[in-house]
């Protein structure tokens, strides 16, 4: 269904099929365009992504970085950590053939994940972290989707594609381990905040996710990054997460050999 629902999207932006009952079908043009959709969703979805307004598309791309359809965090962290992931080539630093960082708040950049989610590719929904959080978080509409705008985000040069998940990995460490906005909400529960442990939880995942992506180019204390696998490992395994456990503790020791 998800497919047939994309190929027919596809076709009424094409314009090659419509409402009207005057509408006639191109069948060449549909052979076509077949051809360079490689026969599957794939390749409909990447190329619904590749044509969206270059601020939708910049979005859809650079969150597809973080490797989760649904996504953890509120507009305001994406914002902190994509700001960051592109310092190297944002405004005043472009590089050609790409776009410069596009936003110049969060609620420009919450804008536009609701354009995105007005054209079916994201989705809001909302993340109880406790009984009394009622904070909205977005999602990929499908992982297909998700996946396609990663397929897009790897057609930048490698060291690019290195680059931004290292300064995203470097912000996520930064915030995992500090008080991220003190005048954001908290939630009280026995006495204890306890909003903020599960934020800055997420926080050192996406950390040492996106860390053990860019571990070849890290620059700062490898020891520190040895220590945040370790911790991440103990997450996992407070969880029961043994196999994550494991491999969080395999790029530890990979990235001091």
């Amino acid at each position: 269904i998800f497919y047939i629902l994309q190929v027919c999207e596809y076709l009424k932006e094409e314009r090659i099929i419509t409402f009207s009952p005057s509408c006639k079908w191109s069948i060449n043009k549909i052979r076509s365009e077949m051809n360079r959709w490689n026969g599957s969703v794939i390749g409909v979805a990447a190329t619904r992504i590749d044509r969206l307004p270059k601020a939708v598309r910049f979005l859809l791309i650079s969150i597809s970085a973080l490797r989760q359809t649904f996504i953890e965090f509120s507009a305001r962290d994406l914002y902190t950590l994509l700001k960051a992931a592109y310092a190297d080539t944002g405004r005043g630093k472009k590089k050609k053939g790409e776009l410069e960082f596009p936003f110049e708040s969060s609620s420009q950049l919450e804008n536009t994940l609701e354009l995105a989610s007005d054209l079916g590719f994201v989705k809001n929904v909302l993340y109880r972290r406790n009984s009394d959080d009622n904070y909205p978080h977005w999602a990929f509409a499908h992982t297909i989707i998700r996946d396609e705008a990663y397929s897009l985000f790897t057609k930048k040069k490698k060291k690019n594609q290195m680059e931004i998940h290292l300064g995203l990995g470097t912000k996520a460490s930064a915030l995992a381990f500090v008080p991220k906005f003190s005048d954001q909400p908290t939630y009280e529960k026995n006495g204890e905040n306890s909003q903020s442990n599960i934020e800055y939880a997420a926080f050192k995942f996406i950390a040492a996710d996106q860390l053990a992506i860019a571990q070849e180019i890290i620059t700062q204390d490898i020891n520190k990054v040895a220590l945040l696998f370790v911790e991440t490992a103990e997450l996992c395994v407070s969880k029961s997460a043994i196999c994550a456990a494991i491999k969080y503790l395999l790029d530890g020791i990979k990235i001091l050999e």
